[in-house]
């Protein structure tokens, strides 16, 4: 029979980081310990990494559902596909779940536990690297321009660069200071977390194109689809959705209306914040059908989550680089000495 327990754990940011949105100096997540009393060395780890403020979840009884879902662990038969009994599970848990279902499948465990992988692939049998993109966190123009070098010296032909927290013409002059470090060929994308207005947004996006920025994320707030929509459809940078997915897996269908209305040139997937791998499937599906670009990014996990998400990420065959670089953000991260970030690639080395 199964069992399961949970237990919570902060992870400790190298630096205060600053987003539009927030100053994080740490984050707590989760990890699900799941185990066969019969047979002790089928030990599996996932985490269920709750981003408090963001996930839709967020609420004071989050430790009270987890205790809930690791009670009905016992009832699983997971040598069958979980995705419908999982249903009612939020997002970062039925991340977590889906994660740990899948590898009892594939009959992964060990007696000390190992981190929960959805998928085997050439990634996780170390025959190839998932590309990553370099991220420039906010800071004032001498750090961001120390990060940016170090990020172009690593070797990153992708680099996603925070912005909105400052004044906006201060920004725009770092921004031009930062393409020049870049150089020419150096992709950048935009992270705005919905710092800017329907009123300002079009003329910051103008003002913005003639530093050749491949894309922009959520310029607007959520609560903006129908700006967002008119957005997409002049925009002179393409457009990235990302907080406008964040949903619960009961909401999928009303999240791909919302999607189908606005329209985005391209979708950023966190599959803990959008409902799971399997919507993140659904979405990866309809922005595929739609020609929407899309590539999946970290929601801050540690490198338990990461390695779970190379995995998935892996089965697609990714020709863009994802935002999976962000485990070197804590100083007390799990140690999953399989996975390897060598400059703009993060291995699995079994």
């Amino acid at each position: 029979m199964l069992h399961a327990d949970w237990s919570r754990y902060r992870l400790l940011f190298n630096f205060v980081a600053i987003t539009s949105r927030a100053r994080m100096a740490f984050k707590d997540t989760y990890f699900i310990r799941i185990y066969d009393d019969c047979d002790p060395k089928r030990i599996v780890i996932t985490e269920s990494p709750l981003f408090a403020g963001l996930s839709a979840e967020d609420a004071p009884d989050y430790e009270a559902r987890l205790d809930r879902v690791c009670r009905d662990v016992g009832t699983w038969n997971y040598t069958e596909d979980e995705t419908c009994t999982l249903a009612s599970a939020e997002s970062s848990i039925r991340f977590a779940l889906e994660c740990g279902a899948a590898a009892l499948r594939l009959g992964q465990g060990s007696r000390d536990g190992v981190p929960a992988l959805p998928t085997q692939s050439p990634w996780t049998r170390g025959q190839r690297p998932v590309t990553i993109n370099g991220l420039v966190w906010m800071g004032d123009i001498a750090t961001m321009s120390r990060r940016m070098r170090g990020k172009v010296e690593d070797g990153f032909s992708v680099i996603k660069v925070k912005i909105g927290a400052l004044d906006f013409d201060a920004e725009l002059k770092m921004l031009k200071t930062l393409r020049d470090i870049a150089g020419g060929d150096t992709i950048i994308r935009l992270d705005a977390n919905g710092a800017f207005t329907p009123q300002e947004a079009m003329e910051r996006l103008q003002r913005l194109a003639p530093l050749n920025i491949h894309s922009i994320e959520q310029p607007l707030r959520p609560q903006y689809a129908a700006e967002l929509s008119d957005l997409c459809r002049h925009t002179p940078i393409p457009i990235a959705l990302d907080e406008s997915l964040i949903t619960r897996p009961a909401d999928i269908e009303r999240t791909i209306d919302d999607l189908l209305r606005i329209r985005p040139q391209y979708l950023v997937l966190k599959p803990s914040l959008c409902g799971g791998l399997g919507c993140a499937d659904m979405l990866i599906r309809v922005a595929e059908s739609e020609g929407m670009g899309w590539w999946a990014t970290s929601a801050l996990e540690s490198n338990v989550g990461l390695a779970a998400l190379g995995a998935w990420v892996d089965d697609y065959k990714p020709t863009i680089p994802q935002g999976l670089g962000t485990g070197a953000l804590y100083t007390n991260n799990i140690e999953v000495p399989q996975l390897r970030l060598e400059g703009q690639y993060l291995w699995y080395r079994p």
